[in-house]
């Protein structure tokens, strides 16, 4: 088995931002980008914008556990698997339904990937149309349509405090519902670089819908 080397972890385009910049500024990052997790699990979460990517996505959160064994993710929506990085992957504490986290052993927010169900049906480029309304159209480096994992994949770059988020937009081979919501779409985020991108690679090649039923997540007739 190949392991990716996670000390090339950091490899971005510009220096970093000091690092309370660079956790302020990513905990901000929470309209549609992948990287709000722990400000969209929050129990009873509460939004001004109502309507908005991020209500899309917390919409379909759900309480169910999410189980990681062997290096497969299991959640209520969807199932994928990690690579090998030399450390033992582990669910961050606030992940459940579908709305997902994980980090090598003794990592952090620089190695966290984020990966989240979207209520709704639509494209991966009619969720990509959402997020770009509600970003800063300065932060917005690129989005464009790409094959990863065997798949095309619409991925949206940002540039924020000089560090690079990558936003993943990826169509589920098989819909389910949740709560009553068609759940086909799935964002995948992390920050932007090379070794990064070849974790998501193996997330989005072994991307799947939930073996069976979870929880009150159904096929939908």
């Amino acid at each position: 088995m190949t392991t990716i080397d996670p000390r090339a972890r950091r490899s971005t385009d510009a220096e970093p931002a000091p690092a309370h910049r660079r956790r302020s500024r990513l905990a901000a990052v929470v309209t549609g980008a992948a990287l709000c997790l722990a400000v969209c699990a929050t129990a009873g979460v509460s939004n001004a914008a109502s309507g908005s990517a991020a209500d899309r996505v917390i919409e379909v959160t759900g309480r169910e556990p999410v189980s990681i064994e062997s290096g497969v993710v299991r959640g209520a929506c969807f199932t994928y698997s990690l690579p090998d990085v030399g450390a033992t992957w582990q669910v961050v504490d606030e992940s459940r339904g579908c709305s997902t986290s994980v980090v090598p052993e003794g990592g952090d927010l620089l190695v966290q990937f984020f990966v989240r169900a979207r209520a709704g049906g639509g494209t991966p480029r009619d969720h990509a149309d959402q997020i770009l309304a509600a970003a800063d159209p300065e932060s917005v480096v690129e989005t464009r349509t790409v094959r990863l994992g065997g798949r095309d994949v619409v991925r949206i770059v940002q540039d924020l405090d000089a560090l690079r988020i990558a936003t993943y937009l990826v169509q589920l081979d098989r819909p389910v519902m949740l709560k009553g919501q068609s759940v086909a779409v799935v964002d995948i985020g992390a920050p932007y670089s090379p070794w990064h991108e070849r974790v998501v690679q193996r997330v989005i090649a072994s991307l799947g819908a939930p073996d069976g039923t979870a929880g009150d997540v159904q096929p939908p007739s």
